[in-house]
């Protein structure tokens, strides 16, 4: 009742009433200009900002796009997306990854955009894990956040090379 979809990323969308959004949750109309349901809280503001045009990933083993940041993904981000890497070798300094952006399945058939590059501590052993965090920021500018997966938090420099 009042539900549709949207047309770009298949989401779900509530139909405004007179009065208000109904709330997706309970289907409440709170009043006009509420930001959240006052019976169950939920958020009911509408959505006021921009959308990303095509979709960020990078390369998988395969050869395919993992998408990180699918396209429809809100700008900017409002939660990041993670993945995680390993290091090959003892005492390795650098971990590049190369990020694409479009829809093609192929990794290489889509626009390269930029290449990531992390700045790695001395005297990792092997496989050691790396995870990053991705997100568009305002702008719609890619921002890295990576950290070492050891439990410690030690945030790794992150640096992106456009193309």
């Amino acid at each position: 009742r009042g539900r549709s979809v949207c047309s770009a990323c298949h989401a779900p969308l509530y139909a405004a009433s007179p009065t208000g959004l109904r709330c997706s949750r309970c289907g409440l109309v709170p009043d006009a200009g509420a930001s959240s349901c006052p019976a169950c809280g939920e958020v009911v503001a509408p959505f006021v900002g921009d959308i990303a045009s095509r979709s960020l990933g990078i390369e998988a083993p395969d050869g395919s796009l993992d998408v990180v940041l699918p396209r429809g993904h809100s700008i900017p981000s409002p939660q990041p997306a993670y993945r995680r890497f390993s290091t090959v070798g003892a005492g390795q300094r650098h971990l590049e990854i190369t990020i694409y952006e479009g829809d093609r399945p192929v990794a290489r058939e889509n626009a390269r955009c930029g290449r990531l590059r992390l700045a790695l501590p001395e005297g990792l052993p092997p496989e050691s894990a790396v995870r990053c965090a991705f997100s568009l920021d305002r702008d719609g500018m890619l921002a890295v956040r990576a950290t070492l997966g050891d439990g410690s938090g030690t945030e790794v420099d992150a640096y992106l090379e456009r193309e």
